[in-house]
């Protein structure tokens, strides 16, 4: 059985992955959507895997501090109710 902190911190984790999977797909969307508007550039189609690695982590790092932010804050406010 799981201790209430153990408990926290988990439903924080949770959080943070949830978030950082989430933004790092937004990211790579929006990378997707301007390589497409700029195919004709052939830096841009030949940099596009590592374009992709590169914002996906960057935007989902973010989502993941946010998600535990968020997360941290909710465990906080909620202290003491079922």
């Amino acid at each position: 059985m799981l201790s209430p902190l153990w408990r926290r911190v988990r439903g924080v984790l949770g959080t943070a992955s949830i978030w950082f999977v989430s933004w790092a797909t937004l990211g790579a969307l929006y990378l997707l959507v301007d390589v497409v508007r700029h195919a004709w550039i052939p830096e841009v189609r030949s940099q596009l895997l590592s374009g992709l690695v590169a914002i996906g982590l960057f935007w989902g790092i973010w989502g993941a501090i946010s998600g535990i932010v968020y997360g941290i804050s909710v465990s906080v406010s909620q202290r003491g109710r079922a």
